[in-house]
């Protein structure tokens, strides 16, 4: 993990936004956080909040503009859903089961590590459906059914970031404003490869 942590860093260090990302989270924050939750978190997240706490509240955003938690903003937003869960607030909602993910509007087992700022999350999830794996990668949209698996592990879905920042597929655009920021439907798309977000096409190679 340490040595893909390095190249994302590397990237975000060289780019003209203002990615700021947080001092690694204490052994004793995490364990804190874990018996808050009741779970355990998966070694390969443990492996990176221990290198980086998230990132700083008013960075640009590293993952196509959309910002990684903190340790204590997992917790929060974990509790939150819990709680919206718990009074019914989804209970009219419906969201098709796939293979790997269970059918479940918000799966009170789904971690939010990284948040659009609007309702949309980046998932680790630790309840996967029959064909998933524990501590997988969801995509999770607040205002669609679909969930999409990004990847089987953190640790595989930083690999898949790694490998496309080091062949230059995302880059910074700039608006009519001349104000910079991510190629974020290039990034997503290559979170969702093989799948399809909002009729988009997703390359396959």
């Amino acid at each position: 993990m340490q040595n893909l942590w390095q190249i994302l860093t590397r990237w975000a260090a060289a780019c003209p936004l203002d990615i700021v990302f947080n001092p690694g989270a204490t052994e004793a924050a995490i364990a804190a956080a874990e018996a808050t939750l009741g779970v355990a978190f998966p070694a390969d997240l443990r492996e990176y909040l221990l290198l980086a706490d998230g990132e700083r509240w008013n960075s640009d955003g590293f993952i196509g503009d959309w910002q990684l938690l903190e340790l204590k903003f997992i917790v929060q937003e974990t509790q939150r859903m819990r709680a919206l869960v718990d009074d019914g607030s989804f209970d009219d909602n419906t969201n098709a089961e796939t293979p790997a993910i269970k059918g479940l509007w918000w799966n009170p087992q789904w971690l939010p590590i990284v948040t659009s700022g609007s309702g949309h999350f980046f998932c680790v999830d630790l309840d996967p459906g029959p064909e998933g794996t524990v501590g997988q990668i969801i995509l999770f949209l607040h205002d669609d059914g679909g969930r999409f698996l990004v990847a089987p592990s953190l640790r595989a879905w930083f690999a898949r970031l790694a490998a496309d920042f080091e062949r230059g597929l995302y880059k910074i655009v700039t608006d009519e404003e001349n104000y910079p920021h991510f190629n974020s439907h290039a990034l997503m798309w290559s979170s969702l490869e093989g799948q399809s977000l909002y009729g988009a096409p997703i390359r396959s190679s």
